[in-house]
């Protein structure tokens, strides 16, 4: 039942009785009262529940309805908190992943509307943490430059992974390090993250609700992860590099890290697009900036 009032002392109903509840699975209540009455017993225990929590109790010896938030089920996990002190709050204020799972939403690049559907195979892959998971894809949404705000409550993460030389290729299908696959069934591919962010995507994209095959690992919260949703085929040949070579960013945009003369790296922005056995097909989002043949770096 959602806290809807002020729960003061000699008050009566379910939501006193989830409060008992509530405070002595927490060990703050040991009955005392008669389930669902308000009585002294109660109030010592949330006297004692905000003190050990380094607060005041209120003056009233009840609880605020602003004070408390009564979850169905326990345990839950925090995604993100849409605050900071001393900043108006966002709404919603706190972010719970569905039935103590991790969520996850990718950018869908808007030409790639037409392809996708609810059903679809889904595969994730974290080049952080090395992560690889599958799912389908359950709902689209509307166009839009917006990613949702909020502040992400660290529950896990993974360190990162030494890069290696990997090849950009065009044409025939190939191994890991040389030429990538053009044409046959692939994948659109998009970016997304496991939880939510505080910035802005640069141009629109389709939020794509992902249905994980199980629950996502808690190293992925916060992450920014590569979602390949298997769709059709290329039209002809088109520039590939491994998967491991796309890096998302925060604010959804892709890139590449091409390796020149003497060694020297430079990033090439890219758009993902139909991915086939290990390799994705890459646009550079400036024209000329991505070659066949370039060498670029992979996580491994």
């Amino acid at each position: 039942m959602p806290a809807w009032r002020d729960l003061t002392p000699g008050e009566t109903g379910p939501d006193v009785t989830e409060l008992q509840r509530a405070l002595a699975s927490l060990g703050y209540y040991d009955d005392g009262d008669t389930a669902g009455y308000f009585g002294a017993a109660t109030e010592y225990a949330v006297s004692l529940y905000y003190k050990r929590l380094g607060y005041t109790p209120p003056s009233s010896g009840g609880v605020p309805a602003a004070d408390v938030v009564f979850l169905p089920s326990l345990p839950a996990t925090v995604v993100a908190v849409n605050g900071a002190a001393g900043q108006q709050p966002g709404q919603p204020f706190l972010e719970l992943a569905a039935r103590g799972s991790l969520a996850l939403t990718g950018e869908l690049p808007p030409a790639y509307a037409g392809q996708v559907k609810p059903g679809l195979k889904v595969t994730i892959y974290d080049e952080v943490t090395g992560i690889r998971a599958t799912g389908t894809v359950a709902d689209l949404g509307t166009p839009t430059t917006t990613v949702p705000a909020g502040a992400i409550v660290a529950i896990g993460g993974g360190s990162g992974s030494a890069g290696s030389s990997g090849s950009a290729g065009s044409g025939s299908t190939g191994s890991s390090g040389s030429s990538g696959s053009a044409g046959s069934s692939g994948s659109a591919g998009s970016s997304g993250s496991s939880g939510s962010s505080g910035s802005s995507s640069a141009s629109a994209f389709i939020p794509l609700a992902v249905h994980p095959s199980k629950p996502l690992s808690a190293a992925l919260t916060g992450e920014n992860v590569l979602v390949t949703v298997e769709t059709g085929q290329t039209e002809g040949p088109v520039l590939t590099v491994p998967v491991a070579a796309i890096v998302s960013t925060a604010s959804g945009a892709s890139d590449v890290t091409v390796v020149g003369a003497h060694g020297k790296q430079t990033q090439v922005a890219v758009t993902p697009g139909i991915s086939e056995n290990g390799y994705v097909q890459v646009t550079p989002v400036h024209s000329g900036a991505l070659a066949a043949g370039d060498r670029v770096v992979v996580s491994g």
